[in-house]
């Protein structure tokens, strides 16, 4: 079987859309907190089988390729797929099988697979990693561009390194002579025994800090979209519900916040 992970509405949405509409549904946390979560649940139980092939975005291959033989771009697939692990309407409902079993991916074998993603990089100075949101969808989610000028500036005051990823954090990005990293390599960092920790908004995006779940999360929460009790309760967010992650998870409400406290 060939499977699509991350839209909707069979091929006909915008590769890397923000528009946030379900029929355009290529955001990264809907594809980590929904469709790969079931996919998963679904190899263990043995539903799914490790040789079928996953068909994703060229930027989030990595995710499936230590658990499938065949993964595919999606931008290179011409062809038939199965729908089903990207169809709202299939995957909303079984999440909340997930939910209501909350001890399914706290299961160490369970949860080796959602950990299971390839590769591991470090720096040689104290570092952490942060996500660059500066999108037109969930715009009251952003983090403005001068609080992250000044979280860089004062992480290099302490004598911290770090490193950026995210859409458009390449101009502020060259600012410091750093390049913006990609999905990949931001979980890879994540994962460095140097590593301090993640520091970013609620967003899809900051969900990659979950594949690396013993670091701490700096949630700059910025829209209390925390307040909101469906996502609290969600089995793969920063949520205090049945959440399988081991990281302890700070809010603050704001990058100022945050800096006060480094």
């Amino acid at each position: 079987m060939k499977y699509v992970l991350g839209k909707s509405n069979g091929f006909n949405a915008t590769v890397k859309s923000d528009s946030g509409s379900l029929n355009e549904y290529w955001e990264l946390g809907w594809e980590l907190g929904g469709s790969r979560l079931l996919l998963i649940k679904d190899l263990i139980e043995g539903n799914v089988s490790k040789t079928d092939t996953i068909i994703t975005l060229k930027d989030r291959m990595f995710l499936y390729e230590n658990l499938f033989t065949n993964v595919l771009a999606f931008e290179d697939f011409d062809g038939e797929a199965d729908h089903r692990y990207s169809d709202y309407n299939y995957v909303e409902p079984r999440l909340k099988e997930i939910e209501q079993n909350e001890f399914f991916f706290k299961d160490e074998n369970n949860l080796s697979y959602v950990l299971n993603t390839p590769g591991k990089k470090n720096l040689e100075k104290p570092y952490f990693v942060v996500h660059f949101r500066q999108r037109p969808h969930g715009k009251e989610r952003n983090i403005d561009v001068q609080s992250y000028v000044n979280l860089f500036d004062s992480l290099i005051r302490k004598g911290f390194d770090f490193i950026v990823y995210g859409k458009d954090s390449g101009d502020t990005c060259s600012l410091y002579s750093k390049t913006e990293t990609t999905l990949n390599e931001a979980n890879q960092y994540l994962k460095g025994d140097n590593c301090l920790g993640f520091i970013g908004p609620v967003s899809g995006g900051s969900m990659i800090a979950l594949l690396s779940s013993e670091k701490d999360h700096h949630i700059i929460d910025t829209s209390m979209t925390m307040m909101n009790p469906s996502l609290d309760k969600h089995p793969l967010y920063h949520g205090s519900g049945p959440n399988y992650i081991k990281a302890k998870i700070h809010y603050y409400r704001s990058m100022e916040n945050f800096i006060q406290q480094i």
